[in-house]
């Protein structure tokens, strides 16, 4: 039985001036940012990128992060989150978070972002094009999860540090809920006590 959900939200295109800047924010989602024209700076935790027209970076949950603009900017911008534990771990310890436009996941994915950026508009969306939005979003997801397997499991410093955010994600979530599994687990069937 399948029962999981697959979430796009907070898609949008914007053309800002040269002073725009998103301060220092976090999400507990993923979120991806293309470079629809223009340049851009994404500070990522102790680390920074220049994005150029074309390139797009893609910034795991619980990450702390600002963005500006540098030069002529429009971008593309959405977030998205899939409760599948082991893709999320691995997206999260095997991606980039950089995709400059020559890359070869950056001119797969690539067409997949400007197809889902001509449907993101004001209007009131169809069910057609909810539909077309959630495919779309499976394609890109397929793209990245042949990127995982292809990549070989070394822990270095960067995955030391998702893994302790992922940590950290799961202790929250086990904070806001598992007290209650915890419970349940604990009283055994019939509310009887389990010695642990």
């Amino acid at each position: 039985v399948l029962d999981w959900n697959l979430n796009f939200f907070g898609g949008h295109t914007q053309k800002v001036d040269d002073t725009w800047i998103v301060p220092l924010n976090k999400h507990q989602a993923f979120e991806l940012i293309f470079v629809v024209n223009g340049q851009e700076i994404v500070n990522f935790e102790h680390d920074s990128y220049l994005l150029n027209s074309g390139d797009f970076v893609l910034i795991p949950p619980g990450f702390i992060h600002t963005v500006s603009a540098l030069k002529n900017l429009t971008y593309f911008c959405f977030h998205f989150d899939i409760d599948d534990p082991s893709f999320v771990v691995g997206l999260i310890q095997n991606s980039p978070i950089y995709f400059p436009k020559d890359s070869s996941v950056n001119q797969e994915i690539t067409p997949i972002i400007e197809d889902m950026n001509k449907m993101i508009s004001s209007k009131v969306y169809s069910f057609e094009d909810k539909m077309n939005l959630q495919i779309y979003l499976s394609k890109m997801l397929l793209k990245f999860n042949s990127l995982i397997n292809k990549q070989p499991t070394v822990i270095g410093s960067s995955q030391s540090k998702y893994a302790k955010t992922i940590s950290e994600m799961i202790k929250n979530e086990f904070n806001d809920h598992g007290l209650y599994f915890a419970t349940r687990f604990l009283n055994g069937p019939d509310n009887q006590k389990i010695q642990v």
